[in-house]
C-alpha cells in the first residue's frame, strides 16, 4: 500500500506594510508609481495632487444638484498620499480624515521627498532627504541632485500616461546614477 504524502496547502501571505520607507529617490518612485495604479484601478480613490490624503463624501446628484442619488465615502490622494493609503497601510485604518507627511514619523521626508519628485524637483527631494552633508558647501552637493531636475507633466485623471512616462523615465535615470 502506497504511502499517502501530506501535502502542505501553500497560503498566499499578505505583504505587511512597509514600516518605513527607502530613502533611495529611484526605489520611492518605483513604490509611488505603483500604488498610484493601485489608486487608479480603486473606485474609492480619487487621484489630486494638491491634496495629501484626505476622506470625503462623493455625492452623485442629478437635476442640477437638487436630487442626491447616491453617497459614499471616497479617498482624495496625491502621489505620496497613494503610498501613504497603500504601502503604508493608511487605508486600513479608520480613525482618520486627513494625512499629512507628518502624521508619519518614520517616512515624513520620504514623503515629502516624492511630493518634490513628482514636480521634477530632485534638488528638493535630496534637501528633504538630507542627502548632503553640513560640513561641505551645499550648493555644491546638491549640484550632483539639481542635474536630475527636469519638467514633469501634469498629472491628468483623463489622461494619465504623460505624468506616468515622465516619472518612470525620471526613476530609471535616478536609479542609473545610483540615486
Amino acid at each position: 500500500m502506497a504511502a499517502k504524502r501530506k501535502v502542505a496547502k501553500k497560503t498566499a501571505k499578505k505583504k505587511a506594510p512597509l514600516k518605513v520607507l527607502p530613502k533611495k529617490m529611484s526605489a520611492l518612485i518605483k513604490i509611488g508609481l505603483a500604488d498610484l495604479r493601485k489608486a487608479e484601478n480603486d473606485a474609492k480613490m480619487v487621484i489630486k495632487m494638491e491634496t495629501w490624503l484626505d476622506r470625503r463624501e462623493a455625492i452623485c446628484t442629478i437635476e442640477s444638484g437638487s436630487i442626491e442619488v447616491s453617497r459614499e465615502e471616497v479617498c482624495v490622494a496625491c502621489f505620496a498620499g497613494t503610498v501613504m493609503a497603500f504601502t503604508l497601510g493608511a487605508l486600513k485604518k479608520k480613525d482618520w480624515r486627513s494625512l499629512g507627511p507628518d502624521h508619519f514619523n518614520k517616512n515624513s521626508r520620504q514623503l515629502s521627498a516624492l511630493d518634490s519628485l513628482r514636480d521634477g524637483n530632485v534638488g528638493g527631494a535630496a534637501v528633504s532627504l538630507k542627502l548632503y552633508s553640513d560640513d561641505k558647501d551645499l550648493d555644491d552637493e546638491l549640484a550632483e541632485f539639481v542635474r536630475f531636475n527636469r519638467v514633469i507633466p501634469d498629472y491628468d485623471r483623463d489622461d494619465p500616461e504623460p505624468f506616468h512616462k515622465a516619472m518612470t523615465k525620471l526613476q530609471k535615470d535616478l536609479k542609473d546614477a545610483r540615486l
